[in-house]
């Protein structure tokens, strides 16, 4: 419980991963071991803030490890949200230190009584937020809501922002009937369950037994009964050559009767048809009248929870390299300003300065499209602690590095050539 602005506001979850905890981070985020046979899910990181930063140490979180992986971790609360009337405010970062080709960056708020080494994508949860992107066919901000074990997504489409940087998301609900969110501390969008998420159904339906009367007219244009093809309108598109000389040696008799080959009309006026004309009944498109919806269901808790005590990650990444960090769950949308000025803020300029050197984004980009060229083609893998395997992320780049060899006989072995992936200049 903090106080700001002499308001008192609850903190539920205040995780920055700082730097006396990050060793000990793993007794707080608990890894799910419910992965499918042969296919563990990825490592992850903690206690570092990437390959360009501002800051080592206040910009470190946990990051993805491991290519073509699925990742589920959680973190109970400090303390679960219980009061469903009162407001609620989500805000975490992320960075995308290799971008992903098609993965996700969202989280999850889930209720009490999760089992966190279970924890699956099949999970039921309360909120779903934060960006998903496939450069295949779609990019958004995920928004979705939970209520009666359906999951109702937000209907407008959020652009995320894509790049190396660091930004911002924010989720704010009001306790009552609105919701805002926001990227990078600013304003993106507001509006009402109701008027976004389809959980209510159409208030008024057309009666399905409402019939079109026999004498309604919706023709707007009809025929003009007074129009009438001209006496010297020609549709004829051949005629007959009237040049044309029946040849000497044509023997009716064997050859058949005789007639004149046929030529393009150059009087041809085309196929007649008679004007239109606006129609003096039309009474407009019919539609049938609307009805109140029997199935209409008006839901005023909806977006409202009776408890969130964990927050959890579940995603699918091609390939690995996104950092999460400065995970907030509060009731007070000031406090949350106020954290992203102490963890966000006074970090970028600089951020962005070690961004550009370190490549900025075209290298970024080269990096995305040298992992779309490496899809399923050069995969290596080695193996944790516990036995599991992993991809390794150089594999690709060890691969198109330029060999020679050294030694002969039995000693003969290929090297690489030049710089590692690591030390290269131009990914």
């Amino acid at each position: 419980m903090v106080f700001i602005f002499g308001l008192i506001s609850k903190v539920f979850l205040d995780e920055r991963f700082p730097p006396e905890q990050a060793r000990n981070w793993t007794r707080r985020w608990i890894r799910s071991e419910k992965h499918p046979p042969g296919k563990p899910f990825g490592r992850w990181q903690g206690g570092t803030a990437g390959q360009y930063f501002a800051d080592p140490l206040a910009q470190a979180g946990i990051i993805t490890l491991d290519n073509n992986r699925h990742y589920c971790i959680s973190r109970r609360f400090d303390t679960c949200w219980t009061n469903k009337s009162s407001p609620l405010t989500v805000q975490y970062t992320i960075k995308q230190d290799r971008p992903t080709i098609c993965g996700g960056y969202y989280i999850k708020l889930l209720p009490d009584g999760l089992d966190q080494k279970r924890f699956t994508g099949s999970t039921p949860y309360s909120i779903m937020f934060g960006p998903d992107n496939c450069y295949a066919h779609t990019h958004h901000i995920k928004l979705l809501f939970s209520r009666n074990g359906t999951n109702y997504n937000m209907n407008k489409m959020l652009e995320p922002i894509l790049d190396g940087l660091t930004h911002m998301y924010t989720l704010h609900t009001d306790g009552n009937s609105t919701f805002s969110v926001y990227v990078d501390g600013d304003f993106t969008y507001s509006a009402e369950f109701r008027d976004e998420f389809d959980y209510e159904g159409p208030k008024w339906i057309m009666d399905p037994y409402d019939r079109k009367p026999d004498d309604w007219d919706d023709r707007e244009w009809v025929i003009d009964q007074d129009d009438h093809r001209p006496d010297n309108w020609d549709d004829r598109k051949l005629i007959p050559d009237a040049n044309a000389k029946k040849p000497e040696l044509w023997n009716d008799e064997l050859d058949g009767e005789w007639s004149p080959p046929m030529i393009p009309n150059p009087a041809y006026n085309g196929t007649w048809h008679p004007r239109e004309i606006p129609n003096e009944n039309y009474m407009g498109v019919w539609r049938p009248r609307k009805i109140p919806n029997p199935d209409y269901s008006p839901d005023p808790d909806f977006g409202r929870f009776d408890d969130l005590c964990y927050l959890g990650i579940d995603v699918l990444q091609d390939n690995a390299g996104t950092l999460f960090d400065n995970f907030l769950v509060t009731d007070n949308l000031s406090y949350a300003e106020e954290v992203a000025r102490d963890v966000f803020h006074p970090y970028r300029h600089k951020e962005a300065e070690e961004y550009e050197r370190w490549g900025g984004r075209s290298r970024w980009e080269d990096q995305r499209d040298w992992g779309i060229m490496d899809y399923g083609k050069s995969k290596k893998f080695g193996q944790d602690e516990n036995g599991n395997q992993f991809d390794d992320q150089n594999a690709f780049y060890e691969n198109t590095r330029k060999k020679k060899v050294i030694g002969g006989g039995s000693n003969k072995q290929m090297i690489s050539e030049g710089k590692t992936f690591h030390q290269r200049d131009d990914l």
